[in-house]
């Protein structure tokens, strides 16, 4: 019965060290991988990608500014835009409407 609980011991240490061998090569690995896309980052994309977040944060800003103005705008002249899409949109309808010279 000895040699079962020592068979049983010997398997579960051999099993618990090749899962922490595994895990610390994994993270190793990882570590490497990620050290090594830093270097190749900060090299060759850092200065690229940080001119186009600058540029593409004042992009959305500039973009927000002049949508904001432009509502205010619309908003301003509504009176006016009213009339002249009312305007615009009897002159198109007039185009499809049949006006018979019968009954005029």
């Amino acid at each position: 019965m000895r040699i079962y609980a020592l068979g049983g011991e010997l398997f579960s240490i051999t099993a618990l060290l090749l899962c922490l061998n595994f895990l610390g090569n994994c993270i190793k690995n990882t570590y490497e991988a990620g050290y090594a896309f830093g270097k190749f980052y900060r090299r060759h994309l850092h200065k690229p990608l940080k001119w186009l977040l600058v540029h593409a944060i004042t992009l959305i800003i500039m973009l927000t500014q002049l949508a904001w103005e432009g509502a205010v705008v619309i908003y301003n002249n509504r009176e006016e835009i009213r009339a002249a899409i009312y305007k615009a949109w009897k002159t198109f309808e007039k185009g499809f409407i049949y006006e018979s010279p019968i009954y005029n």
